[in-house]
């Protein structure tokens, strides 16, 4: 297997210069490039003509659970006493506050790290969406991701739970545009052009963004839920005109088929799916990467599927 184009199909959106970066540091953390225990998130940034390139290395973006496992490895960890969080106002979610133990020398230590809501939410856009839902899972797991990172640092420097990461995606501004002149004043025809032509490649950059942030959200999505959010939320995007009809129906499209997949009970049902990737791809509306992911989904199922049947006593 060609292991830099496979991370290439997963992650279709890395940078060439971090796919070896991505496998090393699979190698470095032990774990299987294709599990997707790590993801690189792309460090971006605008050149001279305002366009995204690579910034630099990715960040490391991983799960809660990898990282209480790297610790406990160690010998030295044990869960801390329950997060506690802060409110406000009753209702207003400030702060949470997470506890680990390490065992040095013999001796118990607690360690705890804070925080704080308005360094962490991501925005009202889509990366926020699971912030707004569950607030408090949310915002716990980055608060006792830092608190393991300060324990364990030689096991977990430079990797990130995601929950820590939403907050950097790069959001698109919209501004309210300037009032329109009063009275008599004529617009030459050549300025109304020139206006119209930069309404209509700010609407399409607006449009290019959101639908590259929708479909980074897609790769990362874990949970059937969020796969089903970002449909919605394409569909709204499309009926305000941001997203044009190519846009919609492949992020659409994507994501019912994605979220169909992971909601499979039985092989039928798997191989029925897997047709209506084929069809999907030949028609050029899903890319080879996502119709690869979808499908890789469905052998995992299959096997759990048999794996389950097996155990069942005859």
């Amino acid at each position: 297997m060609d292991l830099r184009k496979a991370v290439k199909d997963i992650f279709p959106r890395i940078y060439d210069e971090d796919v070896d970066l991505y496998i090393a540091e699979c190698e470095r953390r032990k774990v299987d490039p294709m599990s997707r225990l790590i993801v690189p998130r792309p460090n971006r940034k605008k050149d001279d003509r305002g366009y995204w390139v690579r910034g630099g290395p990715p960040a490391w973006i991983t799960t809660i659970d990898l990282m209480r496992a790297r610790a406990d490895e160690t010998g030295t960890y044990a869960p801390g006493r329950e997060t506690e969080y802060e409110y406000v106002s009753g209702d207003t979610l400030v702060s949470a506050k997470a506890f680990v133990k390490k065992f040095v020398q013999g001796q118990c230590i607690e360690f705890s790290e804070s925080a704080r809501w308005d360094e962490f939410y991501p925005g009202d856009g889509i990366e926020g969406t699971m912030w707004r839902k569950m607030p408090e899972v949310m915002l716990g797991k980055t608060a006792e991701a830092r608190a393991l990172r300060r324990g364990w640092p030689a096991q977990l420097a430079g990797l990130y739970e995601s929950a820590e990461m939403d907050q950097s995606a790069e959001h698109v501004e919209t501004h309210h545009p300037p009032k329109a002149a009063t009275g008599n004043v004529r617009v030459p025809e050549e300025t109304k052009d020139s206006v119209e032509t930069a309404k209509a490649n700010a609407k399409a950059a607006i449009g290019k963004a959101r639908y590259d942030a929708a479909m980074t959200a897609l790769d990362n999505a874990m949970a059937v839920e969020n796969v089903v959010k970002i449909g919605e939320f394409a569909k709204t995007l499309h009926v305000e005109g941001i997203f044009d009809d190519d846009q919609h129906e492949e992020i659409t499209t994507y994501c019912k088929l994605l979220a169909n997949m992971m909601n499979s009970t039985d092989h039928q049902e798997v191989d029925s799916i897997a047709i209506n990737v084929s069809s999907a791809l030949a028609a050029g509306v899903l890319t080879q990467a996502h119709a690869d992911r979808i499908t890789k989904h469905g052998v995992g199922l299959k096997k759990m599927l048999d794996s389950e049947e097996q155990k069942v006593p005859y």
